[in-house]
């Protein structure tokens, strides 16, 4: 993780420590090779109406789940280890695909799965709905570099109150600014797959996160 810090782009890695940067230099410098992903996340740029990318819905999800979906994470992080996607570094994280009733009560889990549409009013009909929940801490995976995500929708909840660990701010591109997004406990964050995001390194403590993935149907 140091080394691969240590090879980030300048502008890329100013702006994930939170100093001021060009969003457009930004995505230039991630997507510059990729014209399909940049013209998608400069649309989130250029909006004027930042709600209908993203919105973050506070306390969805009780204390009490979130203390759950820790434990569980703590548990079998291990077990679970593998390679991310995106920096093809170890992911930290467990998968919950179709358990999320084992961790949240029914209500919860509904309201989990209709965010789309609560937060974004979206009604499209969605296909597969992946879950996970990833941890990071300043000895293993301490933070995640910007990035664009592949599925339609993605949600992502806070299950770590914010003096649990010092760093760690989710922040995104979107509206003309890099944006850092202070969340509480149980907040959700929704937004579609043109906001670039980015979680900046924790220094102290453990953060966790529960990430839900929307694909498009097939």
């Amino acid at each position: 993780f140091a080394w691969r810090r240590a090879m980030t782009p300048t502008v890329e890695a100013r702006a994930l420590e939170g100093q001021a940067e060009s969003p457009e230099a930004v995505l230039r410098s991630l997507f510059g090779a990729d014209s399909r992903t940049l013209e998608k996340c400069l649309e989130a740029v250029s909006t004027t109406d930042p709600d209908a990318f993203l919105r973050t819905l506070p306390g969805l999800v009780p204390p009490e789940d979130c203390a759950k979906l820790r434990a569980y994470c703590d548990d079998h992080v291990a077990d679970d280890l593998a390679l991310d996607n995106v920096d093809l570094l170890p992911d930290f994280q467990v998968n919950l695909d179709g358990r999320l009733d084992d961790f949240v009560s029914p209500e919860t889990a509904t309201a989990l799965l209709r965010l789309p549409e609560r937060a974004l009013g979206l009604s499209t009909t969605f296909g597969r709905v992946g879950a996970f929940v990833r941890r990071y801490t300043p000895e293993t995976r301490c933070y995640f570099p910007w990035h664009s995500d592949d599925t339609a929708v993605t949600a992502n909840v806070a299950l770590s109150s914010h003096d649990s660990y010092d760093g760690g701010d989710l922040r995104c591109i979107l509206a003309g600014q890099v944006r850092t997004l202070v969340r509480g406990e149980g907040d959700v964050t929704v937004h579609l797959n043109s906001v670039c995001h980015a979680v900046a390194p924790v220094d102290r403590g453990a953060r966790y996160s529960l990430l839900l993935f929307f694909h498009d149907a097939p």
